[in-house]
């Protein structure tokens, strides 16, 4: 979450444009709002994060869900690294989440 925040903070023109202009704490700054949202709470991280997270690891991070096709989040430039998640729309009563997932 640090890490997503982080590069978020450090490309904003990549990021801000997506994020509400008002949020509901009455902040003067959303962006930064959100950040600290993103980076100091459980808050639920969705396309946004994902992005900022394939572009700061460097890796291909590919989202699998059982009622969508695979979603590929690619670092800018070439790289090796692959990360699969799953994305649960409501499983278990936790609502949305990703999951990593392992060779077994």
């Amino acid at each position: 979450r640090k890490a997503a925040g982080g590069w978020m903070r450090s490309h904003p023109d990549d990021f801000a444009p997506f994020v509400a202009a008002e949020d509901e704490s009455g902040a003067d700054d959303p962006f930064e709002a959100y950040l600290q949202k993103v980076e100091d709470t459980a808050e639920w991280g969705g396309h946004l994060e994902i992005t900022a997270l394939s572009r700061c690891l460097p890796a291909h991070i590919h989202v699998h869900s059982a009622t969508q096709s695979e979603q590929v989040f690619s670092p800018e430039g070439p790289c090796g690294t692959h990360i699969q998640v799953s994305y649960h729309r409501h499983a278990f009563g936790l609502g949305e989440h990703y999951n990593s997932l392992h060779r077994a």
